[in-house]
């Protein structure tokens, strides 16, 4: 089950680079000035905060964003949360003793144990831990201390990624394949901005009429070349930005023809 994303209130978007790690994106202990002393706590990344917050509000809707998943290594980034980007489908069930809930539609297929997302998830504003009871659909889930750590259907994570990037990580298969992919059509309907106005001393064309015949070359000589890849070099509606309906022959040289 994946949840339209427009009909999301509460997102949390965050963006994958080299240096980005499961640290960041699960939480880490670090050190902390209390009293006189020093005391480890475990500080939540972005994605125990929005699983926390969709835990405690199963009423509500949640989506983490990632943009540019591949600019950062994907695989190590989730760690063992890659497991649960499996999800039950419709009729499919998977029953826990521990927890005494049937998980359905939506949820994780599989859990995980991880005792400071569980404790994060436990712990309330008072900064106090307490076991959870709460109600999805017509069932009560309670978790403790114990139990397995699985995505909840009112939770789901999207991504971004540009096949044409260079330098960055490949996703492998067994990563890929757990995602639900889409294509996005370089297409715009922004009319200010495919209208605006490349300008070279007294003639100009339209940024439509330049970005369609460029790629369509682009196109041909990939046909030519049997390089499918080479449509990804496409340029695409935003690639340099109009101001005032206006693209600068200045803007134009050091963005678009530096490009080409």
């Amino acid at each position: 089950m994946v949840l339209i994303i427009e009909k999301v209130k509460y997102t949390r978007r965050i963006v994958f680079h080299p240096e980005y790690t499961n640290a960041d994106f699960i939480g880490q202990i670090l050190p902390e000035m209390e009293n006189s002393g020093i005391k480890y706590n475990f500080i939540p990344g972005n994605f125990t905060k929005i699983l926390k917050d969709a835990y405690r509000n199963p009423d509500k809707n949640f989506a983490l964003i990632i943009e540019e998943i591949n600019r950062g290594n994907a695989a190590a980034i989730f760690g063992d949360v890659f497991q649960l980007l499996d999800r039950l489908n419709e009729n499919e069930t998977d029953y826990s003793a521990n927890d005494q809930f049937t998980y359905t539609c939506g949820w994780s297929k599989y859990g995980i144990d991880n005792t400071d997302i569980i404790h994060e998830i436990f712990k309330g504003k008072d900064g106090k831990y307490e076991p959870l009871f709460l109600k999805f659909g017509n069932q009560n889930l309670k978790l403790n201390y114990n139990s397995a750590i699985r995505l909840p259907p009112n939770l789901s994570i999207y991504a971004t990624m540009n096949t044409s990037d260079q330098n960055v990580f490949t996703l492998d298969n067994a990563f890929q394949r757990r995602w639900d992919m889409q294509l996005v059509k370089n297409e715009c309907t922004d009319s200010k901005q495919m209208d605006s106005k490349i300008t070279v001393k007294d003639t100009y064309i339209t940024w439509k009429d330049f970005q369609e015949q460029i790629n369509k070359v682009i196109g041909e000589k990939s046909n030519e070349s049997g390089l499918s890849s080479m449509e990804d070099k496409r340029l695409g509606c935003w690639f340099v930005k109009a101001e005032n309906g206006i693209i600068s022959a200045e803007t134009f040289a050091n963005k678009v023809l530096k490009y080409l």
